[in-house]
């Protein structure tokens, strides 16, 4: 996935197949196995060729991004149409999230 990512190009519908996991019929999971704490920084017009080849695969996509704002993350959130923030219960938390939705 991570070779896909820094090789937009590569990305396609054949690479798509090879990269995921069908659960069922309807629900394919595709993920990365890159660690959080790497540091990688992944070229932001790899996430619009990759939503672009899995919108023309998938009527819904869900995307689950690491809690630090990247270029990548950036780049996905301008082409969602949906947004929803996930946060623990605790106060702190949804004051954390409020505050970030602001500075948008």
């Amino acid at each position: 996935m991570r070779e896909g990512l820094e090789q937009p190009v590569r990305i396609d519908v054949i690479f798509l197949e090879r990269c995921m996991v069908r659960e069922a019929p309807q629900l394919a999971v595709l993920s990365a196995e890159e660690p959080f704490d790497t540091g990688v920084e992944i070229d932001p017009a790899a996430a619009v060729v990759l939503i672009d080849e899995l919108k023309q695969a998938f009527d819904r996509i869900v995307i689950d991004l690491p809690r630090g704002a990247t270029q990548f993350s950036r780049a996905v959130l301008a082409v969602a149409h949906n947004i929803v923030v996930v946060t623990s219960a605790l106060v702190k938390s949804l004051r954390d999230a409020a505050a970030r939705g602001r500075h948008r």
